[in-house]
C-alpha cells in the first residue's frame, strides 16, 4: 500500500489536474504539491514501517495511510457539497466521485490490515 500512496503523491505533485484543484480550492492555503507531499510521506513511512518488528512504528505507518486518505476524501466531499450550494461559487462538480475513490484507499488499507499474517 505504501508504494501506491507514493505513486499517487507523485501524480499530485507532477500532474495537478483541474478536478483535483477544484476539490481543494476551497482551502486557500492548500496546494496540489502539499497534498502530494502528504501522500508521499505517508506512503514512505508506511512502506518503511511495514518491514519493522515494532508494533508502534507499524501502527504509525498505518495511521498515516488512513489519515491522508480519509482527510482527502473529506475535502472532496465538502467540495462537492459546496458545488451543490447555490449561494457559494466554486466547489467540485465531480467531488463525490473523487471522495468515494479516496475513501476506497482508506477502506483498502483497513481491509489489508486485517489479513492474517505476521503478528506484531
Amino acid at each position: 500500500m505504501g508504494l501506491v500512496y507514493v505513486l499517487v503523491g507523485f501524480t499530485w505533485v507532477l500532474i495537478p489536474s483541474v478536478g483535483r484543484i477544484e476539490g481543494i480550492d476551497w482551502i486557500p492555503a492548500l496546494t496540489p504539491q502539499m497534498v502530494g507531499g502528504a501522500w508521499i510521506v505517508a506512503g514512505t513511512v508506511a512502506a518503511t514501517t511495514a518491514t519493522t518488528d515494532s508494533h508502534r512504528l507499524y501502527m504509525a505507518g498505518f495511521f498515516g495511510l488512513q489519515f491522508v486518505a480519509l482527510t482527502l476524501a473529506s475535502y472532496f466531499f465538502i467540495a462537492w457539497l459546496l458545488y451543490l450550494t447555490p449561494l457559494v461559487e466554486g466547489g467540485a462538480k465531480h467531488g463525490l466521485t473523487s471522495a468515494v475513490s479516496y475513501f476506497g484507499f482508506f477502506a483498502s488499507a483497513s481491509i489489508t490490515a486485517r489479513f492474517p499474517g505476521k503478528e506484531r
